[in-house]
C-alpha cells in the first residue's frame, strides 16, 4: 500500500495530461500551443486595455503552457511568474497554487528537484500568514514526493496552524485530511488515525459531506494498516450511508470496493461478489463505459481468490470488450479523432490485457496469454509515449519517469519468460528477460553515446548478439530470473489495497541461463521453497552484524544457503580458472547479493574459485564497451585522479527541519584518500576543500574518481540517495544521483567507498541509486560497497586492489585478489566482501 501511495503521488503529477496529451497525440499538440504563442501578445494588449487582470492571468498562463510544452522554460518561467503575482492581487489561492506548482514543475525541470528550492524561497519571502498558507500546502507536496515524509508532517502541522487562525473549518478539515496522509505515509498508522478522527468529527460538526467521505475513505485504509479490522469495517459501512443518504456514487463505489476488498481478506468471498456486483450496477446506471470496465476488473479479481477462475477469464475479457466497443462509439462519434481515440484505447487497456494474461496463463491457455500480454506492452509502450512528450509539465526528469514507466512491464516479461519455458523456448525466454531489465538505464546511456533513443541500438540484444558480448567480454554470463506465484497484480494476496496483512510475494522458481565465452548457452531451472528475499536479507546480516546483535538471527548458514540455490545447480557450468571472469545479472533482491562471500560445503568462499563482476543487465554491459570506445577515440585524459576523503560534513535534517545533525566525521575515510592518492600520484580533497563544486568540476575529466565519503541512501526510486561533501555558504553539501546520472563522465575507474553505496531502490532498472547514477554517467567501470566496512579493512581492501590495478590487472581480478589479499588479515567476510564491480573490466 505503501508503494501504490507512492506511485500516484508520482503519477498524479501526470494527471492533466490523460484529459490533454491522451485527446491530442503528440505530433498534433505542437500546432496547438504555437498558434497559442503567435495569438497571445495581442490577446495580452487586449487584456490589459480592459483592465481585466483575470483575462490578463489566463493570457499569460496559456502562454506559460505553452513554453512549458515546447520545452523552452526560461521563457515560461517569466510568465508564470506575472500570472502569480496578478493571482495574489485577486485573492485567488485556487489559481495562485496551481500557478505556484507550474512553477515548481518548470524549476524541476531545470534542476531544482521537485521544485523545493523556488517553493522555499517564496515560502522566505511571504510576509503575510495568508501569502504563507497557500505556499506550505505545495511545498509541503513536494517534500511529500521526496519522500521526506517529517518535513511534509512539519510543513503541514505548520499549515494547519495559520488555517485555524485564519481559514476555514472545510480548509481546516482538508489540511487534516492532508496531514493524516503524510503520517500514513511515513508509517505512523496511530497518529494517521488520530489526525483523521479529528477530521471527521470537525466535519460531522459543520455537516460537511464530501469531504466527511474522503476522510471515511482514508480513515478506513489507516484503520486497516493498523490492525483495526473492524473499525475499517464500520467506516466503509459509514461511507456507504453517507453516499446513499446523498446520492453521492462516488462515495458509493468507493465504499462498495472497500467492503468487497475487507470480506476477500476474510475469505468470505460471497459477500464480497454481492458488494462488487452491487457496485457493477450502480455504475451501470452512470452510463461511462471506463468505471464499469474497471468494475468488472474488480469483481474478476473477487472470483480469482474464490477459486472461480474461468468466470474471473469471462468477466476480464469483458471488462476489455467494453472498452473496446467504448472507444469504437467514441470513434464513430467523433471520426476527425480516430488516432487519438485509437491511442487512448491501446494505452487504457494495458493493465487490464496484463491481468487476462495472467488469468489465462494460470488456465495454461498459453498462446492466448501470450497475445494479452504484448498487448500489454503495447499499451505501456503508447502511454510512455505521449507522457515523454509533455513530460516538461510534470517534476519527473525523462530518466525518472522512464525508470517508473517501463517498471510497468517488467512483470509481463516476467510471465512471457514463463510461458516460454513451458514451450521449452529457453533461447527466447533469455531474449525476454534481456528485453524486461535495464531499460530507463539503456536508453539513458544510449543518449549519452550521442545516438537517437529511439533507435535499433535500443532494442534487446537477441541470442546471437548476446553470444558476442560474452566472447568479447571473454566473461561467463549468468542470468538470473526470479519467477513468483502470482502476477503483480494479484500477488499480494486479497485485499491488497486495505491490509498490511495480505502475504508479501512468494518466489517460487528461480530460472538461470549461463553463457559461455564461447557461445554456449545452458539453461537450469531451481525450485524455490522458502522466502528467497527474506534468506538474501539474513545473509546480509550474518554478515554485518556481530557480537550480541547476531542472536537475533535465525539458526542456519545463509551464506551456504545462498550458495546452494544460486551456484551449486549452475557450478559444472562456470569456468575451471579463477582468472576467468564470471558476471552475475541479477534480479530484484539478487542484487543485493554478496556473491563473492557465498559458500559451498567446504567453506570456500565464491571469490577463491571465481574472478567475479555483476551488470544490470548484458545490454548495460556491451553499452559500457562502446562508451569506453568512444572516450578512447577521443583521446585518454590527462588530468589527475580525483581522490576525495572525509569531507568537512554537511549537516542533515531531522524531525522535518526542527534540528539539525552534523554527519559523523569519517578519519578512516581520510587516511585511505592519503593512502590512495599517494598512490595514484595525486592530491586528494579533504575537508574543506572538497566542496560539491569542486568534486563535480574535476569528476568530469578525471580518469580515475575515488570517493571515501558518507552515501545516504533515499528510499524513493534512489534519485535522491547522495554523496556527502563539504558544505559551503550556498550549498549544503550533497551530491545527488540525480545530479551525478546528467554529468558526462570519462572515468574509466569509479569507486564509491562509502557506507551503502551498491543499495538502493530496487526495480525493474536494477538497484537505483548511486551506483546506477556513475554507470549512466559514463563511468567504464564502478565500484561499489553493499554495507559499511570498519576503517582499517577498507584502507587495506582499497590499498591492495590499487597496487594490484598498477602491476596491470584488470579491475575485476584486481580485486578479487585485493579480497584474497585483505581476507588474509581480516577473515570476516564484513571486512572485504562488501565490494562489487559494475561495468567493464579492462
Amino acid at each position: 500500500m505503501i508503494k501504490s501511495i507512492l506511485t500516484i503521488l508520482f503519477f498524479n503529477a501526470l494527471t492533466f495530461l490523460a484529459s490533454v496529451s491522451w485527446a491530442n497525440p503528440v505530433d498534433q499538440l505542437r500546432p496547438v500551443y504555437e498558434n497559442i504563442l503567435q495569438t497571445y501578445p495581442q490577446e495580452l494588449e487586449q487584456a490589459q486595455q480592459l483592465g481585466n487582470p483575470l483575462f490578463e492571468l489566463s493570457v499569460l498562463n496559456k502562454a506559460a503552457i505553452a513554453y512549458q510544452y515546447l520545452g523552452q522554460l526560461e521563457e515560461a518561467i517569466p510568465l508564470y511568474k506575472r500570472a502569480l503575482r496578478l493571482a495574489r492581487q485577486l485573492q485567488d489561492e485556487d489559481l495562485e497554487g496551481s500557478i505556484l506548482w507550474s512553477l515548481a514543475t518548470a524549476h524541476s525541470q531545470l534542476g531544482d528537484p521537485y521544485g523545493i528550492d523556488f517553493l522555499e524561497s517564496q515560502l522566505q519571502a511571504a510576509r503575510t500568514p495568508s501569502g504563507r498558507k497557500v505556499i506550505l500546502k505545495y511545498l509541503s507536496l513536494a517534500y511529500l514526493q521526496a519522500v521526506d515524509y517529517e518535513k511534509a508532517i512539519f510543513l503541514r502541522q505548520n499549515h494547519l496552524e495559520i488555517v485555524r487562525e485564519i481559514g476555514t473549518q472545510t480548509e481546516e478539515i482538508e489540511v487534516l485530511n492532508d496531514l493524516g496522509l503524510a503520517y500514513f505515509a511515513n508509517r505512523n498508522y496511530r497518529q494517521a488515525i488520530e489526525i483523521q478522527e479529528e477530521a471527521l468529527s470537525l466535519a460531522n460538526s459543520i455537516g460537511e459531506f464530501q469531504l466527511k467521505g474522503d476522510v471515511l475513505f482514508h480513515l478506513s485504509i489507516s484503520y486497516s494498516w493498523a490492525k483495526q479490522q473492524e473499525k475499517a469495517l464500520k467506516t466503509l459501512e459509514e461511507l456507504l450511508a453517507l453516499g446513499e443518504a446523498t446520492d453521492n456514487l462516488f462515495q458509493v463505489n468507493q465504499a462498495l470496493n472497500g467492503l468487497s476488498e475487507y470480506y476477500t481478506i476474510q475469505e468470505d468471498y460471497e459477500q464480497a461478489i454481492s458488494l462488487q456486483e452491487k457496485r457493477l450496477n450502480t455504475i451501470r446506471e452512470q452510463g461511462n463505459f471506463t468505471t464499469e470496465s474497471f468494475a468488472l476488473q474488480d469483481l474478476s479479481r473477487v472470483y480469482y481468490w474464490s477459486g472461480n477462475l474461468e468466470q474471473a477469464i469471462a468477466l476480464q475479457t469483458e471488462a476489455l470488450d467494453i472498452l473496446d466497443q467504448g472507444f469504437k462509439q467514441r470513434q464513430q462519434e467523433s471520426p476527425n479523432a480516430t488516432e487519438s481515440l485509437e491511442f487512448s484505447r491501446v494505452a487504457s487497456q494495458a493493465i487490464g490485457q496484463e491481468k487476462l494474461g495472467f488469468l489465462l496463463l494460470q488456465s495454461q491457455q498459453l498462446e492466448a496469454a501470450k497475445s494479452r500480454f504484448y498487448k500489454a506492452i503495447e499499451g505501456y509502450d503508447s502511454q510512455r509515449k505521449v507522457t515523454l512528450s509533455n513530460l516538461s509539465f510534470t517534476n519527473l526528469s525523462e530518466d525518472e519517469f522512464k525508470i517508473f514507466s517501463y517498471d510497468q512491464s517488467t512483470d509481463v516479461y516476467r510471465l512471457l519468460q514463463q510461458i516460454a519455458i513451458e514451450q521449452n523456448q529457453i533461447l527466447e525466454a533469455l531474449e525476454l528477460s534481456e528485453a524486461g531489465r535495464a531499460r530507463a538505464l539503456v536508453d539513458l546511456l544510449v543518449s549519452k553515446l550521442g545516438t537517437n533513443p529511439n533507435s535499433m541500438e535500443t532494442e534487446p540484444p537477441n541470442i546471437n548478439q548476446i553470444k558476442q558480448i560474452a566472447q568479447r567480454e571473454k566473461t561467463t554470463l549468468v542470468t538470473y530470473t526470479v519467477q513468483y506465484e502470482y502476477g503483480r497484480f494479484y500477488q499480494s494476496g486479497p485485499g491488497e489495497w486495505l491490509t498490511s496483512h495480505a502475504s508479501e510475494r512468494k518466489a517460487t522458481q528461480l530460472y538461470v541461463w549461463v553463457i559461455s565465452p564461447q557461445g554456449n548457452i545452458e539453461f537450469r531451472q531451481v525450485p524455490l521453497n522458502f522466502d528467497l528475499d527474506q534468506l538474501v536479507k539474513n545473509a546480509r546480516d550474518f554478515i554485518t552484524l556481530t557480537g550480541l546483535s547476531r542472536r537475533h538471527l535465525p539458526p542456519g548458514e545463509p551464506l551456504k544457503e545462498l550458495h546452494e540455490y544460486l551456484i551449486e545447480p549452475i557450478a559444472d557450468l562456470l569456468p575451471n580458472n579463477p582468472q576467468e571472469r564470471v558476471t552475475f545479472i541479477p534480479q530484484d533482491s539478487l542484487l543485493l547479493v554478496p556473491f563473492p562471500a557465498l559458500q559451498d560445503g567446504q567453506g570456500t568462499y565464491l571469490v577463491e574459485k571465481h574472478t567475479l563482476m555483476t551488470s544490470p543487465s548484458i545490454q548495460v554491459l556491451d553499452l559500457t564497451r562502446q562508451n569506453q570506445q568512444r572516450n578512447q577515440n577521443q583521446g585518454s585524459s590527462v588530468n589527475p585522479p580525483l581522490v576525495v576523503g572525509n569531507p568537512t560534513m554537511p549537516e542533515i535534517e531531522l524531525e522535518g527541519g526542527k534540528s539539525t545533525l552534523q554527519l559523523e566525521d569519517l578519519p578512516g575515510a581520510e587516511l585511505e584518500a592519503e593512502a590512495i592518492a599517494t598512490l595514484l600520484n595525486t592530491e586528494p580533497l579533504i575537508g574543506d576543500r572538497a566542496t560539491k563544486a569542486v568534486v563535480v568540476s574535476q569528476m568530469e575529466s578525471s580518469p580515475t574518481i575515488h570517493l571515501a565519503t558518507h552515501g545516504l541512501l533515499n528510499d524513493l526510486g534512489g534519485f535522491l540517495s547522495s554523496l556527502a561533501l563539504a558544505p559551503t555558504a550556498g550549498d549544503p553539501g550533497f551530491l545527488t544521483a540525480k545530479e551525478i546520472s546528467q554529468l558526462s563522465l570519462r572515468a574509466e575507474l569509479a569507486v564509491l567507498s562509502a557506507c551503502d553505496t551498491g543499495r538502493g531502490n530496487i526495480n525493474g532498472d536494477g538497484v537505483i541509486g548511486l551506483s546506477r547514477a556513475f554507470v549512466s554517467a559514463g563511468a567504464e567501470g564502478v565500484l561499489v560497497s553493499l554495507w559499511a566496512i570498519p576503517d582499517e579493512p577498507t584502507v587495506t581492501v582499497m590499498t591492495n586492489f590499487y597496487q594490484q590495478m598498477q602491476q596491470k590487472q584488470d579491475k575485476a581480478s584486481a580485486l578479487r585478489e585485493a579480497m584474497l589479499l585483505t581476507q588474509k588479515q581480516f577473515p570476516e567476510p564484513r571486512n572485504w566482501a562488501a565490494f562489487t564491480l559494475i561495468g567493464v573490466s579492462e
